[in-house]
Parts: structure tokens; C-alpha cells; sequence
């Protein structure tokens, strides 16, 4: 999936008022005047999917705000800063954060994962898809079993980063609480 792809994607799920079902308006340039859209996963959607991808391109460069239903997000937003909104929007949930440090150690498969996460076949491979989607991990099948692995290890550094960050915050409120 291309660049351009990856990025109509995330931009449109940032849509606050976004449900299963909701129609959502497609980005417009700051000060545009609402514009009721198709909501992009939709099969009858591909002219506004073409749209868009143009006009990230061209406006890749601009501050953009997305408009929806329920009216205008409060800030503007680069389609790079949506983009980085929605990886860690997808690392927000704690078994795919766990997932990413089981496989630190080395590739493992969907059943070895399901085992460590105790979560039914469902579950894992939903979080799995959410990890897959921003280019986290990969598959490699090998016979009936697909095994995944992470593509980047400087995800590892970014899951240590927010360790040490953490260890400092909770370490500093310990210190407030103690000093009461």
C-alpha cells in the first residue's frame, strides 16, 4: 500500500464524531465551507479516495482541517501529524503493546502469541491486523501457521522510551505523594 493510501486512511478515521455507519465529510482547506462527503471505506467511494490522495499530494505541504458532521476539529493539522496521531493511536491499546514485546525476542506464531495474550484466535489476530495496518509487523506463512515478526527495531527504543518516561512520572507523583 502506498504512502498516499496509508495517509487517506488515517485521515479518515480522525473524524471525532466517526461511528460504525456515520458519513463523514472529506478534508478541506482551512476556512472551506462544510461539504457533506462519502465516508472513504465505502464500495461507491472510489472518486473521493482519488480526491483525496490528490489532494494530499498537493497539500501536502498545508494545514488542512477536517471538517465532519459534527463540525470542525479544534486545531489544524499536517497530514504528517495525523499520521503520527494514528500509529500511536493504534500503539494505545495494551495487548498490541504487549504483543510488540513478545516479539522482541524473535518471530512467533499466531498460536504462540494467542497462548501468551490469552486471547481467543479473534482477538489476537484483530490486533495483529491493527499492527499490520500502520507497518509494524509482518507474516510469513509456513504451511498452516504464519509466524510475525516486528519489521523495525526501533520500535523496541520507542517502547524503552516510554518505559523510562513512565518510570520518571510515576516516581516523581510517588515523591509528591510522600512529601504531603
Amino acid at each position: 500500500m502506498g504512502f498516499a493510501c496509508a495517509l487517506a486512511r488515517a485521515l479518515a478515521r480522525t473524524c471525532p464524531a466517526r461511528r460504525p455507519g456515520t458519513r463523514i465529510a472529506r478534508p478541506l482547506e482551512t476556512g472551506a465551507a462544510f461539504e457533506p462527503g462519502r465516508h472513504l471505506s465505502a464500495p461507491h467511494a472510489s472518486p473521493a479516495v482519488a480526491t483525496l490522495r490528490e489532494r494530499v499530494r498537493m497539500e501536502s505541504s498545508k494545514k488542512v482541517s477536517f471538517e465532519c458532521k459534527r463540525g470542525a476539529m479544534p486545531h489544524r493539522a499536517s497530514p504528517l501529524y495525523v499520521a503520527k496521531a494514528d500509529f500511536f493511536r493504534t500503539l494505545g491499546h495494551p495487548a498490541r503493546v504487549r504483543i510488540l514485546e513478545l516479539l522482541r525476542d524473535g518471530e512467533r506464531s499466531v498460536g504462540a502469541l494467542q497462548a501468551e495474550l490469552d486471547l481467543d484466535s479473534g482477538g489476537t489476530s484483530q490486533q495483529l491486523a491493527a499492527l499490520r495496518r500502520i507497518g509494524l509487523v509482518e507474516g510469513r506463512r509456513a504451511g498452516t501457521s504464519v509466524f510475525y515478526s516486528v519489521t523495525d527495531d526501533a520500535v523496541f527504543e520507542l517502547l524503552e522510551d516510554a518505559r523510562q518516561i513512565l518510570d520518571r512520572v510515576v516516581r516523581a507523583r510517588l515523591a509528591e505523594l510522600t512529601t504531603e
